[in-house]
């Protein structure tokens, strides 16, 4: 039985952590080649300053991309089930969970 681990086809555990290191070089570079483009003060910046401004640009990047990623989920739960926090403490409901599809 293999497990499918992306929406690439990529079964291999391998491939996918390879994938991910090429993906993030491509950003760091993209980064650095708009940033020189820019940014006047990038340039101006060590070694050391540059190669922190890039990892941030991807580590944004990555953010961004899991909140949309996350949003985009089509997760079947109840509302209540989605904000814990509110119903912290709360006496469970009566009414069953809907586990139908839409």
């Amino acid at each position: 039985m293999t497990a499918e681990l992306g929406a690439l086809g990529m079964q291999d555990p391998v491939s996918v952590t390879g994938a991910a290191v090429l993906l993030y070089a491509v950003m760091y570079w993209t980064a650095h080649v708009a940033s020189v483009r820019a940014s006047a003060a990038y340039p101006q910046l060590s070694r050391p300053e540059q190669a922190e401004w890039c990892s941030r640009v991807v580590s944004t990047v990555h953010a961004v991309i899991a909140c949309i990623g996350y949003l985009q989920l089509d997760v079947d739960l109840d509302g209540a089930a989605r904000m814990p926090c509110i119903t912290k403490g709360a006496a469970p409901t009566a009414r069953p969970i809907d586990t139908r599809p839409c």
